[in-house]
């Protein structure tokens, strides 16, 4: 199952993460991009090593949190705001790394705001490669 996440700046650091893959709801989480990427980040990468058996990943701009909980080789996004969608494990984590990538470079070539939160953005990225798959 093909996972595609795209990014859509909105204003100031706040945008939309869509989440598409085949056979699943799509996903629109609507908060600042880079607390949600890092936070992805972590989170994919905590649930993969097993440090946690699953992750809250909670929203900057409102309240409430969604979740990724591991299913066997699938992790199950579910929570506020947002409908419960499956996804294969290593595709969703491959989708987040990628995204995030792509938000780094939009980034770099935007406003201070932006770049003064990419490193933790960066950070992030780097530790979840470390686990995630390429």
């Amino acid at each position: 199952m093909a996972v595609d996440i795209q990014f859509q700046p909105r204003r100031g650091l706040d945008g939309l993460l869509l989440i598409k893959a085949d056979g699943q709801p799509d996903v629109t989480i609507d908060d600042e991009l880079w607390h949600q990427l890092s936070h992805l980040l972590r989170a994919l990468a905590d649930v993969r090593t097993g440090e946690l058996p699953y992750a809250a990943i909670p929203y900057s701009s409102q309240p409430g949190a969604y979740e990724i909980t591991p299913e066997g080789e699938q992790l199950v996004v579910s929570g506020e705001y947002i409908p419960t969608a499956r996804y294969a494990r290593d595709d969703l984590s491959r989708a987040v790394v990628t995204v995030a990538t792509r938000w780094l470079a939009y980034a770099s070539a935007a406003d201070a705001e932006h770049q003064s939160v990419a490193p933790e953005v960066a950070a992030a990225l780097d530790a979840a490669r470390a686990v995630l798959p390429a």
